[in-house]
């Protein structure tokens, strides 16, 4: 149909990469320094709580959920508190990956993320060469560095929309992705499931009736605020947005985000959850500096926060700042021109971390070309495109 270009194009790109995670950050901190810390940390008793403190996920998961297991945390506890008499964990990485296989059965994906988190926070402090760049906290590049190579790297193409997109991109998804190819042998087909995808020739209402005979698999697409693709039907997209996005809906947490294919949320979205994170104190880490005077009186107003509000940056921050996105696609791309730098919706998208980022708009540029203020207009919309996408 008409129209229907760029969410067809978008779509064949996301299902040709899927499964490809993004490619790791490069290394940067010194393996040598890293090593030689370590040596010192197998033989030092006193280093016994660092590595406890690094476990402290797992141990509070596994004991509110898993008690039954307490033991075995005891026990592997126990074996990893230094100093070592004998040859075991000769690396850091050796540490990591026995407490992974030991207790990852036993502990929740969040859990595990927060350990995987604090040994990267230890390898930090233990890189002797690149312990004044990690002291000097009043960089943002810093900041930003240090945030984003921590970050759980996500096959998942993250989708932000206008919110009256919502129901076109779930009727193109299940038009034209061939859920056969993504489905587990052992899920049940029925016959409607054996009819091949429309091309996009019929319109919606055929599109909606095959939309709903297709019964997607789960765990490919997922709609923030309303859920997985295949709970979904035309009729979840009837409801005010307001109501969606003050569901009470189960959200999914970040190790369930990460195994999607495809995650779509709105701009509206995106301005409520800035909105969160700046009440709580969360997002110096993650801005970049600004040239706006609005970022730097925010920042003047987080270090004025008490001691007890700066403790809330322990919290994990939203599950979109908290991977590395394969893939941001912007639909309407031009809103992000057109609102200023400053706004929220905008800002808070600026801050997700992705290898790829993508606009699409057949208007990258708006406003009246007979107005003599056009061109100025239009420069300051392509620049405010070109920060998105890191140019």
């Amino acid at each position: 149909a008409p129209g229907l270009g760029k969410t067809i194009s978008m779509l064949a790109m996301i299902v040709s990469t899927s499964g490809r995670r993004p490619v790791n950050p490069p290394q940067f901190w010194d393996e040598t320094s890293l090593q030689e810390d370590w040596d010192l940390t197998r033989k030092n008793p006193a280093k016994q709580e660092d590595l406890l403190r690094a476990m402290k996920p797992l141990r509070e998961c596994i004991y509110a959920n898993s008690p039954i297991h307490a033991d075995d945390f005891s026990r592997v506890a126990s074996y990893v508190s230094p100093p070592y008499n004998d040859d075991r964990l000769p690396t850091i990485s050796s540490f990591y990956s026995y407490v992974s296989q030991e207790l990852g059965d036993f502990a929740s994906g969040a859990a595990m993320e927060g350990f995987r988190r604090n040994i990267f926070q230890l390898k930090s402090q233990m890189d002797k060469r690149s312990r004044k760049l990690f002291a000097s906290r009043n960089s943002h590049h810093v900041r930003r560095l240090l945030w984003e190579r921590q970050l759980l790297p996500s096959c998942a193409t993250l989708v932000v929309v206008p919110d009256a997109l919502l129901e076109h991109w779930y009727l193109q998804i299940c038009s034209h992705v061939n859920f056969d190819v993504f489905r587990d042998s052992k899920d049940p087909v029925s016959d409607d499931n054996t009819n091949s995808n429309t091309t996009g020739d019929g319109n919606a209402n055929s599109n909606a009736k095959n939309a709903k005979k297709k019964a997607p698999p789960r765990g490919l697409v997922y709609f923030d605020h309303m859920g997985d693709l295949a709970d979904l039907s035309t009729d979840s997209f009837e409801a005010p947005s307001s109501n969606r996005t003050s569901s009470t809906r189960q959200k999914a947490q970040l190790w369930q985000l990460s195994q999607y294919m495809i995650v779509v949320t709105t701009f509206d979205s995106c301005r409520d959850y800035y909105g969160v994170e700046l009440r709580l104190g969360r997002l110096d880490h993650v801005e970049t500096e600004s040239q706006n005077p609005s970022s730097r009186t925010s920042q003047r107003v987080s270090r004025k926060r008490t001691h007890s509000q700066r403790d809330t940056t322990s919290i994990p921050v939203n599950p979109f700042l908290s991977m590395r996105w394969l893939r941001l696609v912007v639909d309407e791309g031009h809103e992000l021109g057109t609102h200023e730098a400053s706004s929220p919706a905008t800002r808070f998208i600026n801050m997700i971390a992705a290898e790829r980022r993508w606009v699409m708009s057949g208007t990258p540029t708006t406003g009246d070309e007979d107005d003599s203020t056009f061109s100025a207009s239009a420069l300051d919309q392509i620049q405010r495109l070109l920060q998105f996408l890191r140019h």
